[in-house]
This record gives structure tokens, C-alpha cells and sequence, in this order.
């Protein structure tokens, strides 16, 4: 069994003007440097045998904030997006209506401003994935630093949901760590999108999703502490719990400053009668928590991908939108 960390590289200045960075070599923001020493602190103890980087320098910089020898390896670049490289997304909309268009309703075979399709990306990062995984010397915990694109590509393909849109799993935010076991052909999901390392990328209640509503369940049994995990709660405006959890909730709820609502609905039910502007937490067992972003996700037929027990006292977000339903997060946090 081989152990993958997949990063995403700190906030990059493009990042910060909100324009298109593809094989565009952006160095890391004030922040993204801040996010990266954050990240290699709790990444301290990980016992890496590899760790390979995309070669744009805000993933190698990322990277090379674990102080640690690493590869690099053009393969895992963010993808080519052509002439959209350095313009706003309202600029691509004006000058590349048909091509913004195509790519909304899923089109993998469209070249990004003349770069790359995304079918090519797909290609790209299952044969350069497959060949660390296959070939990497006894290597048993690797780390590999890239970009949201590419982390995204691989993952969707893990669940065999490429070709479904909007697809449901969340935009991999900065620095975030997701976590695999690969056994044989079979994908463990352990985490991810954990953030937990910084506030900035922590938190329930980001901006991303406005109009949603936003479910952060936290995976507890009766009398563990439902307070050691409470970065990425905060944001949420109700509490959720089973009656067998009221004592946690009741504490839970004064933490947060909160109301504490008793239900017997399960995870799934509670996100779809929740009104869009919601922002909640609800307590669960780490089984229900499991079967719930299982069912969110709703793997494709050809998925390779288990989810494994979510950890005790971690926190999974689930995000309902008009059009889909996201796994935000899987497991982050806990123990």
C-alpha cells in the first residue's frame, strides 16, 4: 500500500487579481508564504519517502517550504489555457464567449485559449499519477505539490465523475491537503480539501458558495469533546444533533454562540430541507458521516474510490447549490 499527500500551492499573486494562471509562472503572495510555513508545520512529522513538484514556482516554493529534498516534474503543471493566461474571468467572457460557454457545459475536448483541452489534462495527470504510483523505487509516502486543476482532474477520475456537471466535489482552495491509500487498482479516501492548517482556508462560512447552504458535520460519539476541532465550525449559524449527542451539542452550541436544534433527520435530509442561505453544523457518528458524503458524491460506476471512516472529532462539508450538491471537504481536522 502507497500513501499519497496531493497539495495545492499557497495563494500566488494571480490568485490575489483573480486572473487566469496556467503554465504562468505567478510567484506566491504575502499570504501564500504565510499559508505554505503553516502547511509545513503540520506536515512536520509526515514521514515522506518522495515529494514531487510541479515546476512553476508557486507549487516548487510550496513545496520546498517542507525543507525537504524534492523532484520536479512539468507533468503535474497546472493546465495550458493559452491566450486566457493572464486576463479576468470577465475579460475571457467577452473575447472567448463560445469557447466560456463550451467548457460550462462540460466540453473536455475544447482547447483552452488555443492551450490545452481538458480531456488532454486528463491524460496527462492519470499517466503521470500512475507512473509515480507504479514506479517509484519502495517509496511507500509520497507527497505531490500542485495546482487546483490538476488535483481536481485526478480526483474526479478517482470517483469516475468527469462527465458529470457541475461535478460534485469542491474546488480544491490553497495549501489544502487530501489524503490517499493506493491498494492495488482500489483508492482509500482518508481526507480531503483540509485546510485546517490555516484560518485562512479553514472556515465553514467562505464566499465561494453564496447562494447555498452549507452543512459542516462533525463526527463524534457520546462524551468525546466536540470542542478540539472548532476552525472549521466557525461560520455556522444553527446546530444540528441527535438526541444521544445533546450534552455535546449543548456545549458545541455555546462555543459557537449558536442555537442547538434536537432532529432525528440523517445528514442528507437535512441538507435538502435546508433554506439556501444556511450555514450549519451537525453532529453525527463517524459511520453516518461516511455514508453521507458517500451518497453527496454518488461515485460513478467505474470509481476506484472507498471512503474510509472519517477521523474522530474531524469535519466533513457538504454544500447543496441550485444545480448540484458538493462534497466541500471530507475529514478534516481531528485525530
Amino acid at each position: 500500500m502507497k500513501r499519497f499527500h496531493f497539495v495545492r500551492h499557497g495563494q500566488s499573486e494571480a490568485n490575489i487579481s483573480g486572473r487566469w494562471q496556467g503554465h504562468g509562472d505567478a510567484p506566491l503572495s504575502a499570504l501564500g508564504r504565510e499559508q505554505a510555513k503553516a502547511l509545513a508545520a503540520r506536515l512536520r512529522k509526515e514521514r515522506f519517502d518522495h515529494i514531487i513538484s510541479s515546476d512553476l514556482q508557486r507549487a516548487r516554493d510550496t513545496a520546498l517550504a517542507l525543507g525537504r529534498p524534492i523532484t520536479e516534474d512539468p507533468r503535474f503543471r497546472e493546465i495550458d489555457v493559452g491566450r486566457w493566461e493572464g486576463l479576468t474571468q470577465a475579460e475571457v467572457a467577452k473575447l472567448f464567449p463560445e469557447e466560456v460557454e463550451a467548457l460550462r457545459r462540460g466540453a473536455a475536448d475544447v482547447k483552452v485559449g488555443g492551450g490545452e483541452s481538458w480531456g488532454e489534462v486528463f491524460e496527462r495527470i492519470d499517466a503521470a499519477f500512475h507512473d509515480v504510483a507504479d514506479n517509484s523505487d519502495g517509496a511507500r509516502d509520497i507527497g505531490i505539490f500542485a495546482h487546483g486543476g490538476i488535483l481536481n482532474s485526478l480526483f474526479t477520475g478517482f470517483f469516475d465523475v468527469r462527465k458529470r456537471h457541475p461535478r460534485p466535489l469542491g474546488h480544491l482552495v490553497n495549501t489544502i491537503v487530501s489524503v490517499i491509500r493506493k491498494r492495488g487498482d482500489l483508492i482509500h479516501l482518508e481526507r480531503y480539501n483540509d485546510g485546517t492548517h490555516h484560518p485562512s482556508i479553514a472556515e465553514l462560512d467562505r464566499p465561494r458558495f453564496p447562494e447555498s447552504a452549507m452543512l459542516a458535520a462533525l463526527a463524534l460519539e457520546p462524551g468525546e469533546d466536540p470542542l478540539r476541532n472548532l476552525l472549521p465550525l466557525r461560520g455556522a449559524q444553527q446546530l444540528f444533533a441527535p438526541d444521544h449527542l445533546r450534552a455535546e451539542a449543548r456545549a458545541l452550541g455555546a462555543a459557537l454562540s449558536v442555537p442547538v436544534e434536537i432532529v432525528s433527520d440523517s445528514i442528507p435530509t437535512l441538507l435538502e430541507r435546508a433554506r439556501s442561505t444556511l450555514r450549519g453544523a451537525v453532529l453525527a457518528s463517524r459511520e453516518a458521516v461516511r455514508d453521507a458524503a458517500e451518497e453527496m458524491v454518488l461515485p460513478g460506476e467505474r470509481s476506484k474510490v472507498e471512503f474510509l471512516l472519517p477521523a474522530a472529532r474531524s469535519v466533513t462539508h457538504l454544500i447543496r447549490m441550485p444545480r448540484a450538491t458538493i462534497l466541500g471537504a471530507y475529514s478534516i481536522g481531528g485525530e
